[in-house]
């Protein structure tokens, strides 16, 4: 095993099954690290290496899917005030981006 950990190949294939076991298992990352500190200390820290970028990765595709959600929220809003003064579902489709089913749904 330490001979496979010590290539590329296997630097990948212990992180590759990490993320697995974080993503498909009901393990936290915690209960992983503790989990591995029966291993040498050299396949510890690439355990928490990896575990602390699957982490990193975690808070970027929240940070992310906020403000995507955040900026649907404001074409909406300004789709609502559009739909005030009268201006047409095609013209606000164009001007913020939503669909003509979305804007339609806000008339109900």
């Amino acid at each position: 095993m330490e001979k496979l950990l010590a290539t590329e190949h296997g630097n990948h294939y212990f992180e590759t099954i990490v993320m697995y076991l974080v993503h498909n298992t009901d393990l936290t990352t915690e209960t992983l690290v503790e989990k591995m500190s029966t291993a040498t200390l050299e396949h510890k820290e690439k355990f928490v290496s990896t575990a602390m970028r699957l982490r990193m990765e975690g808070i970027e595709e929240g940070l992310l899917k906020g403000r995507t959600e955040g900026h649907k929220e404001k074409a909406i809003a300004i789709a609502k005030n559009l739909k005030q003064i009268g201006l047409s579902d095609t013209d606000i489709a164009k001007a913020t981006g939503l669909s003509l089913t979305e804007i339609e749904k806000l008339s109900k």
